[in-house]
């Protein structure tokens, strides 16, 4: 009987995992497939070949793209965000998240265009952000994906979206769901370029996505050097150092924060997983 011990904990973990892929098969099915965007270039031309031709490199599996976020101005620009769903087939730890920026010359009947890969959507919209679209215009809408946990979730997201080039990314790595756990992670570690974050300006970003509640948390650690957050990283053994809170002076100096007091303490960070998304 002992020697067959290991067979049967063989089969189980086979018959978990099996269960697993048919319950993100299901979901998948109830979803159905994505609308096709609507970039508003119908009756345009590229500016140029290799406009056409980035173009197409950029948006080759848009039949993977979920379209989270969209303002189409009325001086013809349109700002996109997008889950791209293919990034799970792409190397361990790439980003999923897309922002498009299409520009029309009605005149000229052409357009041109930029697109960019980010780790999570307030990046997504920073970047789209800078390139001017309206900073209230670029809300996620669409109301299938997961939601903020509380409300140091949605203050650091506002946080993020709005602070313009305060935040150099040096690294990202993003962590699918995967048998065994109940949600994915995606961790940036960047630089505060901001003089009043001198004390410790590497700052960790962890975002924890959590699938039977369908909601997510982010939290920031403030770290003195690279080597000390990547430390942590290899070895969360203790809780994330937290961000000291900023002077008035530089609370001023940034977009308004959003949010509401806690009704109960945040929850902490769980530790990063192996570095392995399949």
């Amino acid at each position: 009987m002992t020697d067959s011990l290991p067979d049967d904990h063989a089969r189980d973990d086979e018959a978990r995992e099996e269960a697993f892929v048919d319950a993100v098969i299901r979901a998948g099915d109830a979803l159905g497939s994505p609308p096709s965007p609507d970039y508003r270039i119908d009756g345009y031309r590229a500016a140029a070949d290799e406009v056409e031709d980035d173009f197409v490199q950029a948006t080759l599996n848009e039949d993977t793209f979920v379209e989270l976020a969209v303002h189409h101005s009325d001086d013809d620009h349109t700002y996109m965000v997008f889950f791209d769903g293919s990034a799970t087939w792409d190397i361990p730890g790439t980003s999923a998240y897309r922002a498009l920026h299409i520009t029309r010359d009605v005149a000229a009947r052409t357009f041109t265009f930029a697109a960019s890969v980010h780790p999570t959507v307030p990046f997504a919209q920073n970047w789209l952000i800078q390139r001017g679209c309206p900073a209230n215009q670029i809300d996620v809408t669409n109301p299938d994906g997961p939601r903020p946990a509380d409300a140091d979730t949605s203050r650091l997201e506002q946080q993020l979206r709005t602070s313009g080039t305060r935040y150099r990314i040096i690294d990202t790595y993003t962590h699918d769901p995967v048998p065994g756990h109940d949600g994915g992670q995606t961790w940036i570690l960047t630089q505060d370029q901001d003089p009043v974050a001198h004390a410790a300006p590497y700052r960790l970003f962890v975002e924890e996505t959590t699938l039977t509640s369908h909601q997510y948390t982010l939290r920031e650690g403030a770290f003195t050097t690279v080597e000390e957050a990547r430390r942590w990283l290899n070895d969360p053994t203790t809780p994330l150092p937290p961000a000291p809170p900023s002077p008035a002076n530089a609370t001023a100096r940034r977009a308004p924060q959003q949010g509401t007091p806690l009704a109960l303490p945040p929850r902490p960070v769980a530790p990063p997983r192996p570095p392995h998304r399949r």
